[in-house]
């Protein structure tokens, strides 16, 4: 029988809680190109780093059902490169361990994170204007 793991909201909220709590003061890099297919592959050679921006040092407050909303990022007001953000990292404060990625687009419902615009401009404004994480849970 295959393993079907479940976990209450409760759980999902600890375990993003946890998470949440190890980005405070996390840095965020925005790159084009396709998303890695795990948060571990410390190489894509491919990707251009367009953009990095700054988690708050408390930066998600507490979860509910399992998502946790990230509170004010900074902006990165000036753009390493142009290109068109296709995907983000987020790295713990000293920037040396990944924790998640997900996709990038210019809204909230459709992406994990939602940006001023995916078309970056070199040196121009790079703005967060919403980003959620999901644990899966079921009740």
């Amino acid at each position: 029988m295959a393993k079907v793991p479940r976990l209450s909201y409760y759980a999902a909220n600890k375990a993003a809680d946890g998470i949440g709590d190890s980005l405070d003061s996390g840095l965020i890099r925005i790159y084009n190109g396709r998303q890695p297919n795990s948060v571990d592959s410390a190489t894509f050679s491919t990707h251009v780093l367009l953009a990095t921006l700054t988690m708050d040092a408390a930066a998600f407050p507490v979860a509910t059902a399992g998502v946790i909303t990230a509170a004010a990022i900074v902006a990165d007001s000036a753009a390493d490169t142009a290109g068109t953000a296709s995907w983000f990292r987020i790295l713990m404060a000293a920037g040396n361990t990944a924790m998640c990625d997900g996709n990038v687009g210019k809204t909230a419902a459709d992406f994990c994170m939602a940006l001023n615009s995916v078309t970056v401009a070199a040196g121009a404004n790079v703005a967060v204007s919403a980003l959620t994480i999901t644990i899966p849970r079921t009740a």
